[in-house]
């Protein structure tokens, strides 16, 4: 399941949802609005030593999916790389060379997403196309786990922390991206 194609599309490809068509865990603007100012008057008064602040998630995370695409098919593994600055840019990094991309040794920028701490582990996460969610991320030493909720319930996912640098994928950007 992909969930930084939203978040890091988020779409969250980190792993984005089996609905991709819907807007299954989102949430109205408004609500965000109200709730961010009544929580948070401003990003100043957000408690920066949150287990998960901003701070806590920067950097780069690895993410291995491993799934049958249909019936009758082999099993494939999707790799792919979140990068998190400290400001909050999220970019999401499909590693075409895997099973499940097209064995071209070169990564895909798959999405830029803005997350933006609101703290007790809630990041508010608005993808490329303005969809905004509400998620909770916790990273607990080298294992950033997100859960997105969504009609389904909860869906939770891990990412593992990584010392490949973004300039080292995008040094590798696949012929359609450069």
């Amino acid at each position: 399941m992909r969930i930084l194609g939203a978040l890091l599309v988020l779409s969250l490809s980190a792993c984005g949802s089996d609905n991709d068509n819907n807007n299954d865990g989102n949430v109205d603007e408004s609500n965000i609005e109200s709730s961010a100012t009544d929580n948070h008057e401003n990003d100043d008064n957000v408690d920066s030593n949150n287990e998960s602040g901003l701070q806590d998630i920067a950097g780069t995370w690895k993410s291995t999916d491993t799934y049958l695409p249909d019936d009758n098919q082999p099993e494939v593994t999707d790799i792919q790389y979140l990068i998190i600055n400290e400001n909050g840019l999220a970019r999401n990094y499909d590693d075409m060379s895997d099973s499940a991309g097209s064995g071209e040794n070169c990564y895909e920028l798959q999405e830029e997403s803005e997350i933006k701490a609101l703290g007790d582990d809630q990041f508010l996460i608005t993808d490329s196309l303005n969809d905004i969610t509400t998620i909770t991320i916790r990273v607990i030493e080298d294992t950033m786990t997100l859960s997105i909720p969504s009609d389904e319930g909860i869906s939770t996912s891990q990412s593992f922390r990584s010392d490949i640098l973004e300039s080292d994928l995008t040094a590798l950007l696949c012929d359609n991206e450069n």
